[in-house]
């Protein structure tokens, strides 16, 4: 059975606490930023997607799994892309985008794919967390 240690053992594992610090970092990055929290918008749209797929693959057919698996490929070329636009523009202002570089640099090895889907996944955690109204 797959647990959260049997995860850490993976290669390319990214431990919650990392994922929790890269998180903190973009938000106040982010913030009072218009244009920036726009782009962050565009990335957790991506990542919702792609979370969701990636949450229904443990329970889906070889078959389902063949219908849906170039969409999801699809889905996480684009967060991908959006982390990297982010970073991008994060940059040109002169923030610290360092955590775009702890999540892999997929010209060296392309299997970062996965540290990075793995991110997107922990975005779509922590703002639902965040979401959480009353006490």
């Amino acid at each position: 059975m797959q647990t959260y240690d049997t995860y850490l053992e993976r290669v390319f594992a990214l431990p919650f606490e990392d994922a929790a610090r890269i998180f903190a970092t973009i938000k106040k990055q982010i913030e009072n930023d218009e244009d920036m929290t726009d782009l962050y918008h565009d990335l957790l749209s991506r990542s919702i997607e792609y979370a969701a797929i990636r949450a229904e693959w443990q329970m889906m057919t070889t078959e389902e799994k063949g219908a849906i698996d170039s969409r999801r490929s699809e889905i996480h070329n684009a967060v991908i892309r959006e982390f990297d636009i982010l970073a991008r523009n994060l940059g040109k202002l002169g923030h610290d985008t360092s955590w775009r570089d702890e999540l892999g640099d997929l010209n060296r090895n392309p299997d970062y794919r996965k540290l990075i889907g793995d991110m997107a996944c922990y975005l779509v955690l922590f703002e639902g967390l965040n979401a959480r109204t009353g006490n």
